[in-house]
């Protein structure tokens, strides 16, 4: 199906041009895709943005950093039709660094 859309819509070499078929092909794409999966896209986009609220929560206190850590080890590693960047996890990486925890003698 994807494949008919692809070979009556070719791609085009601009930029203009490539920006207004990618937008098209996202239509298409909505178009055929079933309802189910629409759903979990969104649903996975909802869990992507509660991630990234979370991650913005600032770090104050090595309580606040290990709190982090165990939302990541929760939230991050949940497996998703997209890649999860695991952003709680990088916060966490970088409060350490901020609170000297890192790198210790």
């Amino acid at each position: 199906m994807f494949e008919d859309w692809l070979a009556q819509n070719p791609e085009p070499k601009s930029k203009r041009g490539r920006r207004r078929w990618i937008k098209r092909m996202g239509v298409y794409e909505r178009e055929v895709m079933a309802a189910e999966f629409q759903d979990l896209i969104a649903a996975e986009q909802t869990f992507s943005e509660a991630q990234e609220a979370v991650a913005t929560i600032p770090i104050s206190s090595p309580a606040d950093l290990h709190i982090m850590a165990a939302c990541s080890t929760v939230y991050d590693e949940v497996e998703l039709n997209r890649h999860n960047r695991a952003p709680i996890a990088r916060v966490v990486a970088l409060g350490y660094f901020r609170l000297g925890k890192a790198v210790q003698s």
